[in-house]
């Protein structure tokens, strides 16, 4: 049987999904939190834990407006390109 302990609220940013979950962790490092006694990376690819829902809701941001400067980047790139294969002569 697992040590009773007071329990801790944290928002889960989910990167992949955009949303944002509250979830009790049992304990907490600099680098980790324990979720049902399974230890997880306070930060990843994919989700990150914060104390409050407003730095959870930034995170989600941050990662969104990345995802959109990057694909400006690509578009850029595309639109140059097709601009070439229009001029492009033999």
């Amino acid at each position: 049987m697992k040590p009773e302990t007071q329990k801790v609220k944290k928002y889960i940013a989910c990167l992949m999904w955009q949303e944002i979950k509250l979830v009790e962790i049992e304990k907490e490092s600099d680098s980790c939190v324990w979720v049902n006694w399974k230890r997880k990376l306070k930060e990843t690819d994919f989700e990150s834990y914060h104390d409050t829902e407003a730095l959870a809701r930034e995170r989600l941001i941050y990662h969104a407006e990345n995802k959109v400067n990057a694909a400006e980047r690509v578009l850029v790139q595309a639109k140059s390109k097709l601009e070439k294969a229009k001029a492009a002569k033999i």
